[in-house]
């Protein structure tokens, strides 16, 4: 266990260097650096990758995320549902973004299933409305593998745009904790490229504590889980305007 971590940090220090960033949401994957694309679920699979709708077993999810504050952070609130059984899921979420940000609101459909035991793959529709009253579309595709504790994935987001950006993702599940990595727009079509990393120590059932690298950006997190409510909650330092993300989410 110890000598994961220090090789996970240390990719940190060799991909990754300081700079301000316009972040994710979600109270969990942000408490580990946003390196949640090959273990993403549920409602957080909508952006984080569409694919692990079809790895979410058979449940229905809830959750609103909000953000403060918005200084720079470009995401204020983020209101998903989906919908899973043990092969395929489906996901509905508004987006709604920053006072200051050309973009009023994203609306987006995701759709996830499982191709065999250990694959899945999913895409999102994205409807993107701006403020000028004009719309646009994009898509994101996703691919996730999931064997024993070993998990992969590859987000594949803006498919529509000139910038297309390739998230690939790993993480392994030990007992108690998962150590993930993902990679920032890995074709370096905007200048950047770079590592999210995180991980996630649980010492009880109910609770989670979190920490992370988000391009040269460290990141905190807590999470408890009671009964089939959870709440996580993330912070997110320098770069990123030492903003507060809040997740509260049911399961049923």
């Amino acid at each position: 266990m110890r000598y994961i971590m220090i090789l996970s940090w240390a990719v940190i220090a060799f991909f990754t260097s300081t700079r301000s960033v316009q972040a994710c949401y979600g109270g969990a994957p942000l408490g580990m650096g946003g390196a949640f694309v090959a273990q993403a679920e549920g409602t957080m699979a909508i952006y984080w990758n569409p694919a692990g709708l079809g790895f979410s077993g058979e449940r229905g999810d809830f959750s609103i995320t909000q953000t403060s504050p918005l200084q720079t952070i470009n995401y204020s609130r983020f209101l998903g549902f989906s919908l899973t059984n043990d092969e395929v899921g489906w996901g509905f979420a508004t987006t709604e973004l920053a006072d200051w940000h050309p973009m009023k609101r994203w609306l987006q459909f995701s759709m996830g299933f499982r191709v065999d035991e250990k694959n899945a793959v999913g895409v999102t529709y994205r409807q993107e409305e701006q403020r000028n009253g004009r719309s646009s579309i994009s898509w994101d595709w996703g691919w996730q593998y999931r064997s024993g504790p070993f998990s992969a994935g590859l987000l594949v987001q803006d498919a529509s745009e000139d910038w297309v950006n390739l998230r690939p993702g790993v993480a392994y599940h030990l007992q108690k904790a998962t150590i993930a990595l993902s990679l920032y727009d890995m074709g370096n079509r905007n200048g950047e490229f770079g590592a999210m990393v995180g991980v996630e120590f649980r010492p009880w059932e109910f609770m989670a504590l979190r920490i992370g690298d988000y391009l040269g950006n460290t990141t905190l997190g807590m999470g408890f889980t009671w009964r089939n409510v959870k709440m996580d909650w993330s912070f997110l330092s320098d770069g990123l305007g030492d903003a507060h993300h809040v997740t509260v989410g049911i399961q049923f």
